[in-house]
């Protein structure tokens, strides 16, 4: 038993191509490993780091990882913390997606989402007001959001929401500048 809970992040880095990834690792009686796996299917899973060592960790133990990640693609993600028998202990995983920057330059910082749907812009300027709508699967607007153009970094709280995909699409002067999908965890 554990006492505290697994934190798994990812940020994707679309100007880089890469994914940026931290965990914390848990407190267990039993000494511990993790092995972090990526797939593009969730069927074949190939390791992109793991550490051969089982040590005594605790919460406080906290890793990070980068991979270059093709454009365009969705991967997905499950980072497992095992015992020396490969039991799994705890397991968590996180979908990433390439929601392209798009040429007003907004994309979504980091999905999946647990709390804060953020949408960030690469600075290309737009003149007008930002019009946001959460949408969800069946396509019913869930929150509609207006901000101002100057704001770089917009951040709707979602913790409400259930688990699930949703759509968000963002415009400026009735201009669609992006449209993308996310997972609330």
């Amino acid at each position: 038993m554990f006492a505290q809970s697994l934190s798994f992040t990812a940020i994707y880095d679309y100007k880089n191509s890469s994914a940026v990834f931290s965990w914390n690792m848990t407190d267990h009686a039993k000494p511990s490993t993790y092995i972090l796996e990526r797939s593009l299917d969730k069927k074949r899973w190939t390791t992109s780091v793991t550490d051969n060592r089982f040590q005594q960790y605790s919460h406080d133990d906290i890793f990070d990882f980068d991979e270059r990640v093709e454009k365009d693609k969705m991967y997905y993600y499950r980072l497992s913390i095992i015992d020396k028998q490969h039991n799994i202990l705890t397991r968590s995983e996180i979908f990433l997606v390439d929601t392209k920057t798009t040429k007003g330059g907004w994309r979504i910082l980091q999905n999946p989402v647990a709390s804060e749907l953020v949408l960030t812009n690469n600075g290309a300027g737009s003149m007008g007001t930002i019009n946001i709508t959460v949408i969800d699967i069946s396509g019913k607007p869930l929150i509609q959001y207006r901000a101002a153009s100057i704001h770089t970094i917009i951040k709707i709280p979602v913790s409400n929401f259930k688990r699930g995909y949703y759509v968000v699409q963002l415009s400026v002067l009735n201009k669609i500048l992006l449209t993308g999908k996310w997972l609330k965890q």
